[in-house]
């Protein structure tokens, strides 16, 4: 599929926008600060949701790309219980008033994906946030206005309350799971079609700028009312950089997925008449309108600073039983595969004096790390890293008959380790620790005048145990940990030592 590729004029139009937040004509700039949280659990007779963090990581992405939020300013929670989420929403206060106070605007956005009843967020079995605490947070503040979403699944038996019309809180209740989640779209109806919006569906009136009022009206499938007081919130700015054209003559169901993420990011039910466009960041993508008895097919380019016209005769027919799409929503369910990277750089030693002098001497390392997180279970992290030191000390060597002397060393040491870790997080601040073993390879050559020794080295499994602390700075985090190993020496008789690290480190979830 080759489809035609021009640069936009929300391009020329983006390079006169600020560069920071989204910031509404005449205005000072805009501080975006977001709270999204994720809750899979309910009450005890509810079955858990599988999408909420799902939902939340693609809510959270288009306001990274569209709404000028940046990482650092973007506080995720994951199944938190309410002192937690009490605690994050007075962080955002803080950062609120002080940005207030420096003369910017403010403009706070609120995500909630999990359970709840018209008066509360269901935060787990036990635990809950009334709903008139979080709407007294949302409407009336003096730190800047502030929108929150509601995208929950009701208890079995609890009423469905009426749509909101208007206010500060966008809500969607599902009955169940089943009408609140979709397993094509690897995620809830509603996430779709809010992260649709933003990204330029609800762009009603084509100024490249998708309104509060725009976004309520889309999401309630009707015109936008142009007194509404939420036209004057400029929630994403759709209108500039890469995306897809739809021209007004287009009309059908239209999805678009990222294959090397495995996911859905964002589903068109356009109509013709009226054009759309759909801010997406660069990259390579599938789009797809499904019909009756097969689906056109195409796969997209999308180049930075560049926008593509779809056309349907620019797309292939593709049967149904060879539709490569088919299960790229549910390949990212809640409590799938998460990845974290990091480099550590530390130093480690071995508690006995005598074999810190003569055998395994001090050094310092560093090395990398991938860690597996919420693969086993919820909480648990699956970690493989390796670390190498290197150096060079005096050591006193054993020359037979009684005779000793001191000569220079080289010695270098690798470590290959695997852990599994049990994580509590918090907003800022993450705590982990848990069983750990580790393969040690070690060995030293000698210097003149002994250089025609013979190096040695030595291999061995070592069990152990690591504890760290990980400070949270949106995709980063800043890591401190210690490590202690168990190591029997098998030479001269056979000994027990110990030995252990500290590492200082950062990590990066994509």
């Amino acid at each position: 599929m080759r489809l035609a590729a021009h640069a936009p004029l929300g391009l020329l139009l983006g390079l006169l926008l600020p560069a920071a937040a989204p910031a509404d004509d005449g205005q000072a700039p805009v501080r975006v600060l977001a709270l999204l949280l994720s809750q899979g659990e309910g009450p005890a007779d509810t079955p858990p949701l599988r999408y909420p963090a799902r939902d939340v990581e693609r809510v959270r992405e288009v306001w990274l790309e569209l709404s000028g939020l940046r990482a650092r300013d973007c506080r995720v929670l994951r199944d938190a219980g309410v002192d937690e989420l009490r605690a994050a929403m007075a962080a955002i206060d803080l950062e609120a008033r002080a940005a207030r106070a420096a003369g910017l605007e403010v403009l706070v956005l609120f995500y909630y994906a999990g359970h709840a009843r018209a008066d509360a967020l269901l935060l787990g079995p036990d635990e809950s946030l009334p709903a008139q605490e979080l709407r007294a947070w949302l409407a009336g503040s003096a730190e800047g206005r502030r929108v929150g979403f509601l995208d929950a699944c009701l208890p079995a038996g609890a009423a469905r309350p009426p749509p909101d019309a208007d206010g500060s809180l966008l809500s969607s209740f599902a009955a169940d799971a089943g009408e609140r989640e979709a397993d094509d779209a690897g995620g809830s109806r509603y996430s779709q079609t809010l992260v649709t919006g933003l990204r330029g569906a609800a762009d009603l009136d084509a100024d490249g700028v998708v309104s509060l009022v725009e976004l309520r009206a889309f999401l309630a499938g009707r015109a936008a009312d142009e007194g509404d007081d939420g036209q004057a919130i400029t929630l994403t700015r759709p209108g500039a950089g890469a995306g897809l054209v739809f021209p007004a003559e287009l009309s059908g169901r239209y999805l678009i997925y990222a294959p090397e993420a495995d996911r859905l990011v964002a589903g068109l039910e356009k109509a013709a008449g009226s054009p759309r466009r759909l801010a997406l960041a660069p990259g390579r993508y599938l789009l797809k309108k499904p019909r009756a008895d097969d689906a056109l097919v195409g796969q997209l380019d999308l180049e930075a600073g560049r926008e593509i016209e779809v056309r349907d005769e620019d797309m292939g027919p593709l049967s149904l039983d060879e539709d490569v799409t088919r299960d790229i929503g549910v390949l990212a369910a809640e409590g799938g595969l998460r990845l974290r990277y990091a480099l550590r750089f530390g130093a480690e030693a071995f508690f006995d004096r005598q074999t810190r002098g003569e055998l395994f001497h001090s050094s310092l390392q560093g090395g990398l790390e991938l860690a597996l997180e919420d693969l086993v279970a919820e909480q648990l992290t699956l970690a493989v890293d390796f670390l190498a030191g290197f150096g060079q000390e005096d050591a006193r060597i054993d020359l037979g008959a009684g005779l000793s002397a001191r000569v220079g060393v080289s010695f270098q040491r690798y470590l290959l380790g695997l852990a599994l870790l049990y994580r509590w997080d918090w907003p800022w601040l993450g705590v982990y620790l848990g069983p750990r073993l580790t393969f040690l390879v070690a060995s030293r050559s000698f210097h003149a005048p002994y250089e025609r020794l013979p190096a040695q080295s030595l291999t061995s499994l070592c069990p152990g145990a690591g504890a760290g602390l990980a400070v949270h700075l949106g995709p980063i985090d800043v890591l401190l940990e210690g490590r202690v190993h168990y190591l029997y020496y098998h030479l001269d008789g056979g000994q027990s030592m110990g030995f252990g690290g500290a590492y200082l480190g950062l990590a990066y979830r994509p």
